[in-house]
């Protein structure tokens, strides 16, 4: 459950954004927020190197269908430097995004927001630990991606 702590990290620095963005507050402030979010996360997923965490499992919610119906997710000494790299790419990008401050149309605190959320959701995926976790974790990601694309 503590590898969730990242992810939940991630999607409150989306939360966030629209409300700094309805109280009139600057673009800078809404890439801070961003920058922040993910900086912490970051830090977070590093120090879940040396933290042993338990899996999170969803068993036998679906009964009829037996064993192979568990919904796991964890994070193990295989999944955890995937689980970093995407957090220091989502670090990356949006540090290196300071750069759109140049003109107003390029800047795009949306933008921000879909890397935290298409981070966050590819950090899910990397955490599953059943076939059943790893279809509804891409699916899931599959879906944000359409919803960024088509937006």
């Amino acid at each position: 459950m503590l590898a969730f702590l990242p992810v939940l990290l991630l999607i409150t620095g989306v939360l966030v954004l629209p409300f700094l963005r309805k109280g009139n507050h600057g673009q800078g402030l809404m890439w801070l927020v961003t920058a922040v979010s993910t900086l912490v996360a970051w830090l977070l997923a590093l120090a879940l190197c040396w933290v042993d965490t338990q899996p999170f499992t969803l068993g036998n919610w679906l009964p009829p269908v037996g064993n192979g119906a568990a919904v796991i997710y964890q994070l193990d000494e295989i999944s955890w430097p995937y689980y970093f790299a995407l957090s220091s790419l989502a670090v990356a990008v949006v540090l290196t995004s300071a750069v759109w401050f140049r003109s107003k149309e390029e800047a795009n605190p949306w933008a921000w927001g879909g890397i935290l959320v298409i981070t966050a959701a590819g950090m899910v995926a990397v955490l599953s630990g059943s076939p059943l976790s790893l279809i509804l974790s891409w699916t899931m990601l599959d879906v944000i991606d359409l919803v960024f694309l088509l937006w």
